[in-house]
């Protein structure tokens, strides 16, 4: 559907569905399905990031002489949410002094 007509349809389901003053239910339903289909939309957009991440892994490893891993960090803990990724590293992995020997780490996305 169109963004034009999802907004649209979101707009007339608010109308269809006055809120009054003791709820804000009416207006909170109409929104699920849209909050569905951007979920949607966004796992399938995931789904191609990761993929064309393993196409430019296959490219370096090609230039490169040699495979490496490829590994994505997330912060499961809201305590690491808003950390720059240089600390979500070493707190996952601890400090680079302490990483095996004989392995080379990079941050691909460094802070700015």
């Amino acid at each position: 559907m169109e963004q034009g007509k999802k907004t649209h349809t979101l707009i007339q389901q608010v109308n269809e569905n006055p809120v009054d003053n003791r709820s804000i239910d009416p207006v909170v339903e109409p929104l699920t399905p849209l909050l569905d289909e951007v979920e949607i939309i966004l796992d399938k957009q995931m789904v191609e990031w990761i993929a064309e991440l393993r196409r430019l892994s296959d490219l370096i490893a090609g230039v490169r002489g040699g495979n490496f891993a490829l590994v994505m960090i997330s912060a499961a803990d809201p305590e690491y949410k808003n950390l720059a990724p240089e600390w979500i590293l070493e707190a996952a992995l601890g400090k680079p002094e302490d990483w095996p020997k004989g392995f080379e780490v990079g941050l691909l996305n460094r802070s700015k």
